[in-house]
């Protein structure tokens, strides 16, 4: 099966969420992830197209940094303390 192929049978099985592929290896985003994820693209579509320059870009990015921290630490501690 030929890799495009691939990659639109898996975006049709897994439809709401991002698919990216990085050298043959796959990574599935949903929920926030994705959103995050969304954003990097966006800000490297800008910064290679010189809408935003390379501090700012930088500042940004680490403020992304930032929120997945938070969201993967809030994440961390909802599955531990939370029963099910």
């Amino acid at each position: 099966m030929a890799f495009s192929k691939m990659i639109e049978l898996l975006q049709k099985k897994d439809e709401g969420k991002i698919i990216l592929v990085n050298a043959g290896a796959f990574y599935i985003a949903r929920g926030k992830d994705a959103e995050l994820n969304t954003q990097r693209i966006y800000l490297r579509i800008m910064k290679n197209n010189k809408w935003i320059d390379e501090r700012k870009f930088r500042i940004v990015m680490e403020q992304i940094y930032e929120i997945g921290k938070i969201l993967g630490g809030l994440y961390k501690h909802y599955a531990k303390n939370n029963p099910k």
